[in-house]
């Protein structure tokens, strides 16, 4: 229920025209009816305290920002609509910006292994 809370506040702020005058444009659009189906479809997809793409454990409390979930367009061309959405820590949704979510993967991959070699 919080994170259906928070979710309706993450939509009434990306709807309100204060937001969109101060956001730069990326001509993004919500695509859905309204608040209610946007917050069904983000239930549907919360089945997880994991972030989708690097399988950390999301702070639904608010305690570390950057790993508070985040609504993430899995291809970014694409706009805020069903199928093309994953929840994902909001670093990593900075991280990734407007990259192509393969390539994404693959650098996220090779920071993986870098490290992994550094500590052994």
């Amino acid at each position: 229920m919080l994170l259906r809370t928070w979710w309706r506040w993450q939509y009434k702020r990306s709807t309100s025209q204060a937001w969109k005058e101060s956001a730069p444009p990326k001509n993004k659009e919500l695509r859905f009816a309204s608040p209610a189906d946007l917050g069904d479809h983000l239930d549907a997809l919360w089945t997880s305290d994991y972030c989708r793409l690097s399988g950390l454990l999301l702070d639904t409390s608010g305690t570390d920002p950057d790993l508070t979930p985040s609504l993430n367009r899995i291809d970014s061309a694409k706009h805020y609509e069903p199928g093309n959405l994953q929840v994902v820590a909001r670093f990593e949704n900075r991280w990734k910006s407007d990259d192509d979510e393969s390539d994404f993967l693959r650098l996220l991959g090779l920071l993986r292994a870098q490290h992994m070699e550094v500590i052994g």
